[in-house]
């Protein structure tokens, strides 16, 4: 409410305590503003990522808070700048974070610009691709804003990184291979271990190896990370347009519009699972075993005709999808001024998505054990071209399809306005009403190529569930004040009710204080507790199976195996709770400045989950699982699937400290600008139905940058750090990771006005994912690692 009206803000309003302009985003490398905001935040300069840790933080457009926008389909050319703001009167109607983060758009634009930007990684995949248009003009005495914009990026094979290849020794164990799986072409048959099945020819598959799962024998590997992809190929296309116009002498109306579709393309290797069935006396299948397997024979073959094989479905082919989603975005709102002391902002707000996902090629269970047993498909050899092989091949081919649309509209209503005189000044109001209708519904199915539906346990190796709609209605009321007591002494006071249709209503309280007895000096402190509902997921999702990779400590060695997890709604479900209490001081001495904050959060009553592998750790010692837990396996004691119910159950603790420092200086040669964040973790411990959950996290966060301007040119030098941390038992050790960039920008380049260039190396060491001896095919992910040294190139003109 208290921001100025669309169009007319040329300057950050009060609270603003840093500023991402669009030279800085330019000189990001960043060509979306989903990975601006998001991919960058480990390292960002900016105090994001220490603000999101420290205090908790919240994104809004233009100083409105945008209910459920993918900030990956909004156009990063049409952002003007990035404000980091103190809570202040202006923010208290929006939510009780102590920072918020507001993007404001090209309100102001007069002409046109043209943009084009690549960059590209010294490792293969991740080649990404931006071109962009915008336009901005008077419209009467309003302002119309359009942008369109187009990014690519391209997918990151597992074979093209050292960390996720396929690795195996030919002849050596299961237990020394990297990307690589049993199945391949592994029978288990009781009473004579593990054996190969068919001839593992090296053209396919990955030769054989010892011990699968653990188990004594040998086993046919298949090295899937050659055909996997780590990341997905990614494409977006953008259109917005924004229209603010004058009302009167007193009302302003604003229309955004956006549209947007992104289309995502990923590949895996084919279907794997086992293949449980029987083999009776006289049957085809049971013969082609026993003249397959050397030591198999009708003497020694399983009393009960059960036989169980790990088995790829090489024939069938590899898993592709292709995933299109279409967002679409109308806010249309009032706002002015009632007096001289009353502000208003009425809006309304629908967005609207609607994804598509394409899935093939995957493989029926019933209908391939079917076809197993009848002896149409040839276990021993899935590459067979007999004619009823290849028919049972395309009988039991399943194509998944899922669908999901949703839709939010939110209407808003916001007053702002002036009480009390105070020795500080007036007092200053502010309530807001808001009426959300939430839809959503997803769509599952699985069919063969005669349009035949198969449930979604009926098929191997597929992440989904049944199909669901839901639909959440909510009224939610707030108000606030701040009190300025004293010149220098500033008290918030915020509170919050959500009455929400399917929940308990829900409250929240907020106390700050601000105390700058002199420019020098500014003090903060604030206490937080809010009560927040389950999820409509948490509280009605059907039950979903998806895939989860566990390590069975039954086994010696640990099996490591891929196994179905099955998760659902709990109707039960009550509120839980967060109290949150922080304290802050900041220094400043002319040219510098010095900033810490520390902060501790406390929450109890999470809706939460045990981790899969803590399951089965506690199923494999004797020990009681949570309620509703259960870990199943089939008559070999193998994991069958997981069942892990959600429960009022998580509660933890965690306690950090923020560091910054800054400084700017001219000298003879460039003006400089120096900023250092760093994040310091105290303490922190989760526990799931009072068991403290396993894992690590680093400690230490820090990020520096230097930036020099000289005239028309501006240079920066950034260099970030994460430190190392354990793995969950403590048997080895992620490392520290460290990188810098290096990027430029120049206006007006070569001379030519309106046309300025910017460019760049990110991860100048060429500096991969921190690497964990104990775990090497678990690296450290960040953006900057995934993609090695990175060179950027971006030009834009401007007239």
């Amino acid at each position: 409410v208290s921001l100025p009206a669309p169009g007319a803000e040329t300057e950050p309003p009060r609270g603003v305590i840093a500023v991402i302009d669009r030279t800085q985003i330019e000189m990001s490398g960043s060509v979306n503003l989903g990975d601006f905001l998001t991919d960058r935040d480990d390292f960002n300069v900016f105090g994001i990522r220490g603000f999101a840790q420290v205090a908790g933080v919240e994104y809004m457009l233009d100083g409105r808070r945008t209910t459920g926008l993918d900030f990956d389909t909004l156009p990063l050319s049409a952002v003007e700048r990035i404000e980091i703001m103190e809570e202040s009167e202006a923010d208290i109607p929006h939510h009780t974070n102590i920072v918020l983060v507001n993007i404001v758009l090209k309100r102001g634009l007069e002409g046109a610009e043209v943009s084009g930007a690549a960059n590209r990684p010294v490792l293969p995949g991740l080649d990404t691709h931006h071109a962009s248009a915008v336009f901005g003009s008077e419209l009467g005495r309003g302002h119309v804003l359009v942008a369109a914009d187009r990014w690519a990026v391209q997918e990151v094979p597992d074979a093209e990184r050292e960390f996720s290849r396929a690795k195996w020794t030919p002849g050596g164990s299961f237990s020394d291979a990297q990307g690589v799986s049993t199945g391949g072409n592994t029978a288990y048959i009781v009473g004579l271990g593990a054996r190969t099945l068919g001839d593992c020819n090296p053209d396919v598959y990955a030769g054989v190896l010892r011990n699968p799962r653990g188990i004594a024998g040998e086993g046919c590997a298949y090295a899937y990370a050659d055909i996997s992809w780590w990341s997905r190929n990614h494409e977006r296309d953008a259109l917005l347009l924004g229209v603010d116009h004058p009302f009167g002498d007193a009302a302003h109306v604003y229309l955004d519009v956006l549209a947007a579709r992104t289309e995502s393309h990923n590949r895996y290797a084919p279907s794997g699972g086992f293949v449980t069935f029987e083999a009776p006396p006289g049957s085809d299948v049971r013969q082609r075993l026993i003249d397959d397997i050397e030591d198999l024979q009708e003497s020694n073959f399983p009393a009960d005709n059960r036989v169980y094989v790990d088995h790829r479905f090489v024939g069938h082919g590899n898993r592709n999808w292709i995933d299109t989603r279409d967002t679409n975005l109308l806010t249309v709102g009032v706002r002015g001024e009632i007096g001289a002391d009353l502000q208003y902002d009425i809006r309304g707000h629908h967005l609207r998505s609607r994804s598509h996902e394409d899935g093939s090629t995957f493989v029926a269970k019933s209908a391939i054990t079917e076809a197993v047993e009848s002896g149409d498909y040839d276990i021993v050899d899935p590459l067979s071209t007999q004619p009823r092989h290849l028919d049972a091949i395309r009988r039991t081919s399943i194509r998944q399809t899922t669908k999901s649309d949703s839709d939010v509209n939110v209407v808003r209503a916001e007053l702002a306005g002036k009480a009390l005189e105070l020795p500080g000044g007036p007092a200053r109001w502010t309530a807001a009403i808001e009426v959300d209708d939430l839809r959503w519904r997803t769509t599952y199915a699985y069919r063969d190529s005669q349009g035949r539906s198969y449930d979604h346990s009926d098929v191997y190796a597929i992440s989904g569930g049944s199909s669901f709609a839901g639909e959440r209605k909510a009224l939610a009321y707030r108000a606030g004040t701040t009190l300025p007591v004293s010149s220098g002494l500033d008290l918030l006071a915020y509170a919050a009710r959500d009455d929400i249709d399917e929940v308990a209503n829900v409250w929240s309280w907020n106390i700050a204080g601000r105390f700058r007895p002199n420019d020098a000096l500014a003090l903060r402190a604030f206490w937080r507790s809010w009560e927040a509902a389950p999820s409509w997921n948490d509280l009605n999702a059907p039950r979903v199976t998806d895939l989860t990779s566990v390590c069975d400590t039954r086994a010696t060695p640990c099996s490591s195996q891929q196994v179905h997890r099955e998760t659902g709604g709990n109707p039960d479900l009550e509120p839980g709770e967060s109290t949150h209490v922080g304290m802050g001081v900041t220094l400043r001495a002319g040219e510098f400045t010095l900033g810490t904050d520390w902060y501790r959060s406390e929450n109890s009553g999470v809706p939460e989950r045990v981790s899969p592998q803590r399951l089965v750790d506690l199923d494999a010692s004797g020990r009681s699982l949570p309620p509703g837990a259960a870990v199943i396996r089939d008559s070999s004691g193998r994991i069958e699937r997981i069942v892990s119910p959600t429960l009022n159950s998580g509660e933890g603790e965690v306690e950090r400290v923020a560091l910054r420092a800054g400084a700017e200086w001219d000298t003879d040669w460039a003006a400089l600008d120096m900023d250092i964040h760093v994040l310091r973790e105290l303490s922190r411990e989760y526990r799931v139905a009072g068991v403290k959950q396993p894992g690590d996290s680093p400690r230490h966060r820090a990020h520096a940058v230097l930036e020099a301007s000289r005239g028309d040119v501006t240079a920066s030098w950034s260099a970030y750090m994460v430190s190392g941390y354990w793995n969950t038992d403590r048997t080895g050790r992620w490392p520290r990771w460290t990188g810098h960039d290096l990027a430029v920008h120049w206006r007006d380049a070569f001379g030519l006005d309106g046309f300025a260039v910017a460019a760049g190396i990110l991860n100048v060491g060429n500096r991969g994912p921190a690497l964990n001896p104990a775990s090497p095919d678990d690296p450290a992910i960040t953006s900057r690692s995934l993609a090695g040294r990175t060179f950027f190139l971006r030009a834009t003109m401007s007239w």
